[in-house]
């Protein structure tokens, strides 16, 4: 939930400077705890958070991939 917070502020903070739209509220999904593979919670790892978000202006649709390292 954390994790899920945090990427939903950044793209917030995106339509607060105008990049994204208001009109289409941005959100946030992660794997809930039993979708995700014993290997991956032994190295602290969480695959597949995927934030989604309007952009504003011409672009009608990218697909961006955030790596966070601790």
């Amino acid at each position: 939930a954390t994790l899920s917070n945090e990427v939903l502020g950044v793209l917030n903070t995106g339509i607060a400077n105008g990049h994204f739209t208001a009109d289409t509220p941005p959100t946030v999904t992660a794997p809930n705890n039993n979708q995700v593979p014993a290997a991956d919670k032994n190295s602290r790892t969480l695959r597949n958070l995927v934030g989604t978000a309007q952009l504003a202006g011409a672009i009608h649709k990218t697909f961006i991939r955030v790596n966070v390292n601790v």
